[in-house]
């Protein structure tokens, strides 16, 4: 016998009574089990993961109004779990759905797979299943609509950008090695790993490894030869401020200013 599971979508509550008892103006009911859910800013569809399916839901209507199956994205396979056990481990620390802010996408990570939704639409812009490679972090850039993306592609970790207008990658460059990434968990990448564009050129800091790329070809411009903890761009694109840590156990930062050239100049915080 089949057993029917409904789990409750509660939206909209109110303050009602003299003991401010909250209740709830309308309910959405869903057939299973609400394993993630989001609000998009822009569109403000609230997209749940229900199941093996993902969902939007229009806040106003309160109806379904888009749904997405493993018929349109694809269920794991056994390759997809086994050919990379570390990077499944690094993958199962991520959210199933993350809101992607001043946009009206939504990154998804179902089934080993990678995909970023429009929320407005539904459409599936962007499938990793469908490339070679583990996507492991990605940045929007608003100003074109692209995507900055940093792949694991055998044993070479990348970075691609994604045209969001074709859904395909205009380009991908080798930065390092991968197996030596993963002595870091995701928490920890989300601190260290910095995507900026400043005109033509894109500036990553990975790991505490700065890199420089043409933003239209990805061509590798240079790689800081120290490791930083943090960068700031100055408006002319001639200078990178960097910051990293003295040494040892030291509290103290260095200051450094990095021409295009890659010259520097250091100034040693109090």
């Amino acid at each position: 016998m089949k057993i029917k599971v409904t789990a409750i979508l509660l939206l909209f509550f109110s303050i009602s009574t003299t003991f401010a008892q909250r209740t709830f103006d309308s309910v959405v009911e869903t057939e299973g089990n609400i394993q993630d859910l989001v609000q998009n800013e822009i569109t403000g569809v609230v997209v749940i993961k229900v199941g093996s399916t993902i969902q939007g839901i229009n806040p106003e209507t309160k109806q379904q109004v888009w749904k997405l199956t493993k018929e349109d994205f694809g269920g794991a396979s056994v390759k997809d779990i086994l050919s990379d056990p570390e990077f499944g481990k690094i993958f199962k620390e991520k959210k199933e759905l993350t809101t992607v802010p001043n946009s009206p996408y939504v990154e998804a990570f179902v089934n080993s797979k990678y995909m970023i939704i429009n929320t407005e639409t539904g459409k599936i812009v962007y499938n990793s299943s469908t490339e070679s490679f583990f996507v492991f972090q990605s940045d929007f850039i608003p100003e074109s609509d692209e995507y900055l993306l940093t792949v694991k592609n055998g044993d070479d970790m990348n970075i691609a950008l994604l045209d969001m207008k074709t859904g395909t990658l205009k380009w991908s460059s080798v930065v390092s090695k991968a197996k030596s990434l993963f002595s870091f968990s995701l928490k920890e990448s989300a601190n260290t790993n910095i995507a900026k564009i400043n005109g033509e050129t894109i500036y990553y800091l990975l790991y505490g490894k700065l890199y420089s790329f043409n933003k239209t070809t990805g061509k590798l411009n240079w790689v800081g030869e120290e490791d930083y903890t943090k960068f700031f761009l100055t408006q002319n694109d001639k200078n990178v401020v960097v910051v990293n840590i003295k040494g040892g156990f030291s509290s103290k930062e260095n200051l450094n200013v990095l021409n295009t050239g890659h010259l520097s100049y250091c100034f040693q915080s109090s």
